[in-house]
């Protein structure tokens, strides 16, 4: 079963060098692409993922390979995004409250997804809390086409 829980993981190791390499080689240095690829890649898997039926191991294991694909796919392209978007003298104050913003959601995730969780009797239903991941990954979506990728400029 280890080898099992750890593919996501392969996979999305993979998928971090792949997204690298779409946004430095076939986007010409464009992060947008590769982020509205991951995201959009990460809706219908989570969706997926929520709706399945329970014992269907098999398709369990497909979709969080796949997960583990687009949920990765946007790291290199997400953290190359803050030393090409602001200039040098204020990109360790960017990166501190990137960091800070994803941290916040990392707090609240899994008390909204405490929240969504069911209980019924003998059984325990997850569905809801993949649901609303996959309605965070559709805003995350719609966020990111409106980054602006030229390098901002301080007035002096």
């Amino acid at each position: 079963m280890g080898v099992l829980a750890s593919i996501p993981f392969i996979v999305g190791a993979i998928s971090q060098i792949l997204g690298g390499y779409l946004m430095d080689r076939v986007f010409y240095g464009k992060v947008k692409p590769v982020l509205l690829i991951s995201f959009l890649g990460c809706i219908p898997c989570l969706y997926a993922i929520g709706k399945i039926k329970t014992g269907n191991i098999s398709l369990l294991i497909i979709l969080f390979a796949l997960l583990g694909f687009f949920a990765n796919l946007n790291w290199g392209p997400f953290i190359a995004f803050i030393q090409l978007r602001y200039p040098r003298e204020i990109v360790g104050t960017a990166a501190g409250v990137s960091n800070f913003i994803g941290q916040c959601g990392s707090f609240l995730s899994p008390i909204i997804a405490g929240f969504l969780i069911v209980k019924t009797g003998n059984d325990i239903f997850y569905g809801n809390a993949f649901i609303f991941f996959s309605l965070c990954a559709f805003a995350a979506a719609v966020f990111s086409l409106f980054l602006k990728e030229e390098t901002m400029r301080i007035r002096s």
